[in-house]
């Protein structure tokens, strides 16, 4: 019998299950064979003017950009756990980045860095396909489906206390200068102006992906998603065959 705690893949999942195992499980030879969609900046994603700070140029980050009080990301969240379960390219890391605009999205971001900070939002278990909920899921569910804003400090130290965090250590990680310092850090991220909605996804520091008309699901997103990661992966190893031909020709 399965856990209560994990939920497994509806027919639209699966989908996207299929176009992760594409784009991040197989040679790229194999996806040559397929034909792959054509990407276009400004149809199918943005483009930053200003890059944001990529955490590791070695890989390929995938970064999700989120709200609580988003309806349209607590809805993607089924979706993106499961992409972040199942993916299992080793040039490709998952994170998430709470958004600041305003105060009450000041107070969200302060309420994912608290639980990040506990060690209540737990990087997902690659051993398994299926997705154990964490405290993420929690936060989401209180604001969006018990109608909980979340709006206070003490209105936030109910809901931890329900997974064991005693109030002290919750004033602790809520008021720790780590905290407070990342709550500021988002307030001066560079390219947020750009992000025009969310959810979104921060791709590589440069590319931003979010619904729209041509992007209507979020099936389609994650088909853009794929493609846009296989076409990083090119050109980065094809900048390294330049560069290689570069360091070659200067030896000779």
């Amino acid at each position: 019998m399965k856990s209560p705690n994990c939920f497994q893949p509806r027919p639209l999942l699966l989908r996207v299950l299929q176009w992760l195992c594409v784009a991040l499980c197989t040679p790229l030879w194999t996806q040559a064979s397929a034909q792959p969609l054509q990407l276009e900046a400004g149809v199918h994603y943005q483009r930053l003017a200003t890059p944001l700070a990529d955490s590791d140029p070695e890989r390929i980050n995938v970064v999700e950009l989120f709200w609580y009080g988003c309806a349209t990301c607590y809805d993607l969240l089924p979706t993106l756990q499961i992409w972040e379960a199942s993916y299992r390219s080793s040039d490709v890391t998952f994170t998430r980045l709470p958004v600041s605009w305003s105060p009450i999205m000041q107070t969200h971001a302060r309420l994912y860095l608290t639980a990040d900070a506990l060690g209540l939002v737990p990087a997902a278990n690659k051993s398994s396909w299926e997705v154990t909920p964490t405290f993420h899921n929690t936060l989401f569910d209180t604001v969006q489906r018990d109608d909980n804003p979340l709006r206070s400090a003490a209105a936030a130290a109910e809901i931890f206390a329900g997974a064991g965090i005693t109030r002290e250590a919750f004033d602790g990680a809520w008021n720790s200068a780590a905290v407070t310092a990342k709550v500021a850090e988002l307030d001066l991220l560079p390219g947020r102006d750009a992000i025009a909605r969310l959810p979104a996804l921060l791709v590589d520091g440069l590319y931003v992906l979010t619904l729209n008309q041509r992007v209507p699901t979020s099936d389609d997103l994650f088909k853009v998603l794929s493609q846009l990661v296989v076409d990083i992966r090119e050109t980065k190893r094809n900048a390294g065959r330049l560069d290689g031909n570069a360091a070659s020709a200067a030896r000779n």
